[in-house]
């Protein structure tokens, strides 16, 4: 009888000590799995803000290039009129030198 209560205590000691060592292992494993996702999180910030950067250069690119682009076609649209205020600048220049003489 004695024997037998033994054995009971050891198994019991035996698969305590196996609980313990499961769980264990489960906060090792929690805490990885934690440091894990903190590192996944800071890489998907890092791909954030490149992808941002990036769409913020190709913004600026775009209407540099929409601007170039127009540049010609809004000189053309507006040649009667750049034409018109130089001749009213030169207007006044002349008019300034005959005053001032």
């Amino acid at each position: 009888m004695k024997i037998e209560k033994v054995r009971h205590k050891t198994k019991l000691s035996l698969e305590r000590l196996k609980m313990e060592k499961v769980e264990s292992s489960s906060l090792v494993l929690e805490m990885e799995n934690e440091q894990q996702r903190q590192r996944y999180e800071k890489c998907l910030d890092e791909i954030a803000n490149h992808v941002v950067q990036a769409l913020l250069a190709r913004s600026f690119l775009d209407s540099t290039i929409e601007w170039t682009l127009g540049y010609p076609n809004w000189i053309n649209q507006h040649q009667p009129l750049l034409s018109k205020d130089k001749t009213i600048h030169q207007l006044r220049m002349s008019k300034s030198d005959g005053q001032s003489t």
